[in-house]
């Protein structure tokens, strides 16, 4: 009988020492998370525009990038996406787009691209680099072609072809649906607006498209056409990676390319 029992009991071990593991992995997690909110949370702040209040974390010290989160997003994702940037002389300024936490809806993108100088503004920054992911795109590229002397260079990372908003189905692997519902505002934005360039570019502006290989939604050839953006943009594909890139498995070569291209192109300095 005892000869019996003992792959019972070998089973019986394995089977709860993997729940134990797993616990432990999700508690890892959840402090993981909790002491990333504590870090934003500790850094946000409400920048008061003439359009209303935006959201906006900033963290690190040096020469500033102006953060545009994908949809559904926010502050907090801008920030957790590009907060690698703090760790190589870098100022983040990761803020809500409109509609979402923090940063109520505005009359016209025009309010926006006033909005966001404010960011600057209240910073006493002349100058910053703009890292725009997913849909974050469009309000990207209006804010620079509004104010070309603000932007030192562009970094498009991920952005959807023109004719497509990001599906529903690749955006929920983010956020949880009771999160989503509390930023459905501006994916609603998002997903209503014109996609169409709203000005030139300087033709000598910086300007990097990045995209995973992996990922059916972006292509760098088809987000330069798409932004209509200039003929010096530098395009790069990184291997393996999918349409979250600095998520995703290669997000240790997606950070690096924008790191290595906002080092060739850094924003000016005040003072």
């Amino acid at each position: 009988m005892r000869t019996r029992r003992l792959p019972l009991r070998l089973a019986f071990l394995a089977v709860s020492l993997a729940l134990f593991l797993w616990g432990g992995f999700l508690a890892w997690r959840q402090s993981e998370r909790a002491d990333a909110t504590a870090v934003w949370m500790s850094s946000a702040e409400i920048i008061e525009a003439p359009g209303g209040p935006l959201l906006c974390i900033a963290d690190g010290e040096g020469p500033a990038v102006l953060v545009f989160h994908d949809a559904p997003g926010g502050a907090d994702t801008a920030w957790q996406a590009a907060r690698f940037l703090t760790g190589q002389g870098f100022r983040v300024l990761a803020f809500s787009r409109p509609g979402y936490p923090g940063s109520p809806l505005r009359d016209s993108p025009q309010a926006l691209v006033r909005d966001v100088a404010a960011i600057l503004d209240a910073e006493d920054i002349s100058q910053a680099a703009v890292l725009a992911i997913g849909e974050g795109a469009w309000d990207a590229r209006d804010f620079a072609a509004a104010h070309p002397q603000k932007v030192s260079s562009l970094v498009f990372a991920g952005t959807p072809a023109a004719e497509q908003a990001t599906p529903a189905r690749h955006l929920r692997k983010r956020r949880p649906v009771g999160e989503s519902s509390l930023r459905q505002l501006g994916w609603q934005r998002d997903a209503a607006r014109v996609r169409k360039p709203s000005g030139p570019l300087p033709d000598a502006l910086a300007v990097l498209c990045l995209a995973g290989s992996e990922d059916t939604l972006a292509n760098p050839a088809t987000m330069s056409r798409d932004l209509a953006l200039p003929a010096s943009t530098r395009q790069a594909v990184v291997p393996g990676a999918g349409h979250f890139l600095f998520e995703d498995a290669g997000s240790d070569n997606a950070r690096a390319a924008v790191i290595q291209f906002l080092l060739a192109n850094p924003p000016r300095r005040d003072g």
